[in-house]
């Protein structure tokens, strides 16, 4: 993937990727046409076309239900501060200052490195600062603790497509299938799996035409 390309493709990535997690949906077509515009024919008004479909919209209760399923529900010192951390974190990485929002997300890291939802979102502020082998780090961590944390996968791809090794974002989409098929029948029902399933499939589809 030519450099052009590729920085066309980490602006399309970290444009969706915080809001396509935990329930928090974004508007536009299937992943694989999202994927197929054409960079080379309007650079400019293919990346503003992106920035429209995946701008990030925070659904009302969105940071309770976040708290809610990472642990940090309890009101303690601990929690507000995990909060506090997230919350900076996200505002600095919609604002695309990612080196700003991965110091917001490791300070949570300090105190528990193996926060899945810190990993994460330092993974994917990572890799809006286009350090692709230290954001699979994060993102593998993420799914260690959290495998069912499917916006990580897709971001765990991605990174592997920014690096031209499309063969490694199919293990990783197949590394997503076995664990919907272990899970059964909830798995196959949640939507965020079955984003997280098109959008790797639409990426590797993109990568492999461009």
């Amino acid at each position: 993937m030519s450099i052009f390309k590729k920085t066309f493709f980490v602006l399309a990535v970290t444009s969706i990727s915080l809001s396509t997690s935990f329930g928090s949906a974004f508007a536009g077509d299937s992943a694989s046409k999202r994927y197929r515009i054409k960079p080379q024919k309007n650079h400019e008004a293919a990346v503003k076309n992106i920035e429209l479909q995946f701008k990030n919209k925070r659904a009302p209760g969105y940071y309770d239900m976040l708290r809610s399923r990472s642990g940090h529900d309890v009101d303690t010192k601990a929690s507000e501060s995990w909060l506090r951390n997230i919350k900076k974190g996200d505002k600095y990485y919609r604002e695309g200052k990612y080196d700003k929002a991965v110091q917001s997300y490791s300070r949570i890291l300090e105190n528990d490195e193996n926060d899945a939802y810190a990993n994460y979102r330092v993974g994917m502020a990572e890799l809006g600062l286009n350090r692709h082998e230290v954001a699979r780090l994060y993102l593998q961590v993420a799914l260690e603790n959290s495998p069912d944390l499917y916006p990580a996968y897709t971001g765990l791809g991605a990174s592997y497509i920014m690096d031209g090794q499309d063969d490694k974002a199919s293990e990783v989409l197949a590394d997503l299938n076995k664990w919907a098929e272990k899970c059964g029948v909830l798995c196959s029902e949640n939507a965020e799996l079955q984003k997280s399933r098109s959008d790797i499939n639409g990426m590797i589809a993109w990568a492999r035409v461009n």
